[in-house]
């Protein structure tokens, strides 16, 4: 199962809608996040004011949402989860992984990756998806939440990819559940020099190490070999580019983290 979860422009999506003709003062603003499971559909999630969509719960809840949906198509969970989010505080934070090991240590899905996007580079496929979402409904007259959703279905139906909006007026506390069972150290991995984009959650027999069954690892870059632009003085630079800016390229191997004792990875719970 691989999907890909990202927020829509809030301006897009106010009612009432009248074109170009007027705005409304205080129109109702939805919130919509979308997921895209590859291969299977896009989902809509709208929320309004009683959901905040900017938050680790609202992001959990989306998350576990589409994990029901699979059960309910498959009658079993996925072996493997595919997640990929981009960098907002609602994405990259620590209740969000530590759900992610509960996923795992409850044996609902074995691994679990989740890759956050690089700061300037989250543009991904969903955007394709917002774009068919404004083109909807951006030349038409929507007075109600129930035309805005009908625009979107019947434009999609065309476009030959599976919808569904479901509303969302209310969702677990989450955070309240989870918030002090992490490790606090957690929260510098999401903050300059400590952004780790990649995280792996894989279930493992309990032992010492790992007394829930789940090993998590982390590394700085999806890719294992990378090249940083380091800040240093010209002097020490060796490189055209870097003795012209500044900027030296350097190669870093990228691995998967930590290792303490010979042991790969740790549990965050």
């Amino acid at each position: 199962m691989s999907i890909i979860i990202d927020g829509m422009d809030q301006n897009h999506s106010r009612i009432p809608y009248q074109g170009n003709q007027t705005k409304f003062s205080k129109p109702l603003e939805q919130g919509i996040t979308g997921i895209k499971e590859h291969g299977v559909g896009f989902t809509i999630y709208r929320t309004f004011g009683t959901v905040k969509k900017k938050t680790a719960d609202f992001t959990i809840y989306c998350i576990l949402s589409q994990l029901e949906s699979w059960f309910i198509r498959h009658r079993r969970y996925p072996e493997e989860l595919f997640i990929q989010l981009d960098g907002g505080a609602e994405n990259a934070n620590r209740n969000v992984l530590v759900m992610l090991e509960l996923i795992v240590t409850k044996k609902l899905v074995r691994v679990i990756h989740s890759t956050r996007l690089p700061t300037g580079h989250t543009h991904e496929d969903i955007d394709a998806c917002f774009a068919l979402i404004w083109a909807s409904c951006r030349k038409k007259v929507c007075l109600t939440l129930e035309e805005y959703e009908n625009h979107i279905l019947n434009y999609f139906r065309d476009t030959k990819i599976p919808t569904t909006i479901k509303d969302v007026f209310m969702i677990p506390d989450y955070e309240k559940l989870i918030d002090k069972s992490g490790d606090a150290k957690l929260q510098h991995l999401h903050k300059w020099p400590y952004t780790q984009h990649c995280w792996r959650f894989e279930a493992v027999l309990p032992s010492n190490n790992f007394k829930f069954g789940c090993k998590t690892t982390y590394k700085a870059y999806s890719s294992d070999k990378v090249v940083e632009l380091m800040n240093k003085p010209i002097s020490q630079c060796f490189s055209a580019i870097g003795q012209y800016t500044g900027l030296e390229p350097v190669t870093v191997f990228n691995t998967w983290q930590p290792i303490q004792n010979g042991i790969e990875g740790i549990s965050i719970v």
